[in-house]
């Protein structure tokens, strides 16, 4: 074969390739856009706190950007919280300033007081 033959194989062989790998891309994009829509729904108002996990038995821990969510919605979710000895009563809104002291790279590990009838009095994160 002379060089010409072989560089026009050469060419076919590589937009070949470039065409597959751009039809792959393009069949991979329209499968995360479905899943994207799918899961959109269910993930809409969504919320990392620890709300969503009160009565739930076994231990939970929770990172510290969790913990500072959670106290930002103290009184939305009406329970008095603790974190390392500082209280924070659910009736009072705490100062940006206090949610800062809440190092968001720690992990917290969570226990609950009840009173005589099992409602969830204080969340205890240690």
């Amino acid at each position: 074969m002379d060089n010409s033959t072989k560089s026009m194989l050469w060419l076919a062989v590589q937009l070949f390739l470039f065409g597959t790998a751009c039809l792959a891309a393009l069949y991979l994009s329209g499968g995360m856009q479905k899943v994207t829509q799918l899961s959109e729904p269910v993930m809409q108002g969504q919320k990392q706190s620890v709300q969503q996990y009160i009565g739930v038995s076994e231990p939970l821990t929770y990172t510290g950007a969790q913990v500072r969510q959670s106290i930002a919605q103290i009184q939305e979710i009406g329970v008095d919280m603790q974190i390392d000895h500082s209280l924070y009563p659910h009736h009072i809104q705490p100062e940006p300033s206090a949610l800062l002291k809440i190092d968001v790279q720690r992990t917290y590990q969570v226990t609950y007081q009840t009173d005589q009838q099992g409602n969830i009095v204080t969340i205890q994160f240690s």
